[in-house]
């Protein structure tokens, strides 16, 4: 069963192959970008690139003048 994502998750694919490099695949942004990585400096570097994209969703102050 598929719980649904959090509003502010990056979603991530991997696929691991330890024959090759030890990580490798790709993650999207919430635009569907794709930031595809191979090895794990890479995907760190990667989630980083898709962090920075996204954008946050920080709630807005309440205005108490009214």
């Amino acid at each position: 069963m598929r719980s649904m994502p959090k509003p502010d998750a990056l979603p991530v694919r991997c696929e691991f192959d330890s024959l090759e490099e030890p990580v490798r695949g790709t993650i999207f942004d919430t635009g569907g970008v794709p930031v595809p990585f191979e090895g794990w400096v890479a995907f760190a570097a990667s989630i980083s690139k898709v962090a920075q994209r996204t954008p946050t969703q920080t709630p807005r102050p309440q205005d108490d003048s009214g």
